[in-house]
């Protein structure tokens, strides 16, 4: 397992530093599950939340929708909340969404 996130964070060693200060992998446990989330690196604002469940563990404490649990994850990661109409999901499972960030 530590393995997943060491790769997760020397992936994006080369992450822009982006406006809203956040440009590192962040590991992040939401309902029993892990998750990583970064920013994308061919999509600028644009960030990812991938699950992770190298083990293929079937009970995980209480059933959640992925997508809940990514909206979560982005929002425990970086404080901001994902922007709903901008997130979607790729084939491999992976999503992605622009943050909305509160006013500092």
């Amino acid at each position: 397992m530590k393995h997943l996130f060491l790769s997760a964070a020397l992936a994006c060693l080369a992450c822009p530093i982006l406006a809203d200060g956040h440009n590192e992998a962040t590991a992040v446990k939401v309902w029993d599950r892990d998750w990583i989330v970064a920013p994308v690196e061919d999509e600028p604002g644009f960030y990812s939340a991938i699950r992770l469940n190298p083990e293929q563990k079937v009970f995980l404490g209480p059933a959640r929708t992925r997508t809940s649990q990514a909206i979560r994850a982005y929002q425990t990661a970086t404080g901001c909340r994902a922007d709903l109409d901008s997130m979607y999901q790729i084939i491999t499972g992976e999503f992605r969404a622009k943050l909305i960030c509160p006013a500092q």
